[in-house]
């Protein structure tokens, strides 16, 4: 191939790189995304699996100058963001308003997220209500509701790895992708 044709063809960052990282915690945050945010990629995203702590991504956040000397948001350059609690034996418990919370934030900086699952051991609020949940099952009860204590303690889910919708609050059904140009 001419060097020019290559030049063309080689465009930066490479149109099908999708580089993400893996979040559990805040630490994992404030230490992978700075670094995240430098490296050229077409889709940059978040894993935020296991959640086993709240964690703020700072979507709505400024790029620090070291990494972009024009002003942008952090959402500018994050592209996508996955949640989800632990499976699997011996799984730590999530908290669905830590979900909550990402979801929340993804929302107001426009960035696309996707709940993959709960968890395996999951905990609510102490105030969550069981009339938000999914739908009725055959006995025309909701499916999780008597498995959900008054005092957010942490229960199963019937799926190993709580990735089933009708185990979910409604507001929890997100599954959004992010927008790439088709190459």
């Amino acid at each position: 191939m001419h060097r020019a044709n290559l030049e063309a063809y080689l465009t930066w960052p490479l149109p099908n790189v999708w580089i993400g990282t893996s979040i559990a915690e805040q630490k994992d945050a404030d230490r992978n995304i700075p670094i995240l945010l430098k490296i050229p990629a077409a889709v940059r995203f978040l894993s935020i699996e296991p959640l086993i702590s709240p964690v703020n991504i700072g979507l709505t956040g400024t790029i620090p100058k070291d990494i972009s000397p024009r002003y942008l948001r952090v959402s500018d350059r994050i592209h996508w963001v996955i949640v989800g609690g632990e499976s699997g034996h011996g799984a730590r418990p999530c908290n669905v308003e830590w979900i909550r919370a990402i979801v929340a934030e993804c929302r107001e900086s426009g960035v696309p997220c996707f709940v993959k699952q709960l968890g395996r051991e999951i905990r609510t609020a102490v105030n969550d209500d069981p009339s938000d949940w999914g739908p009725e099952d055959r006995e025309g009860e909701l499916r999780v509701s008597d498995d959900w204590d008054d005092f957010g303690m942490p229960v199963r889910t019937a799926d190993s790895k709580g990735g089933d919708w009708d185990e979910w609050p409604f507001d929890l059904r997100v599954r959004e992708f992010p927008e790439v140009a088709h190459v």
